[in-house]
């Protein structure tokens, strides 16, 4: 846990700081709820992947069998 509270910490000096610079807090609300809505969107398309893969896989095992 030490380490990745380093790390975190180490994160948060080197770039926190820099990404602020020149920034409102309103700016800084809409670029956090961008990167939230930026996550889910791509949650979703790997999820949607995964499934067209599986689909894809099992169309392959099933025509191979027969």
């Amino acid at each position: 846990m030490k380490f990745f509270k380093h790390i975190k910490e180490k994160w948060e000096n080197n770039w926190i700081p820099r990404l602020q610079e020149g920034k409102t807090k309103v700016e800084l609300e809409r670029d956090k709820q961008y990167e939230a809505k930026w996550v889910w969107y791509h949650t979703l398309l790997a999820m949607e992947l995964l499934v067209i893969i599986v689909l894809l896989l099992w169309i392959a095992i099933v025509i191979t069998v027969k």
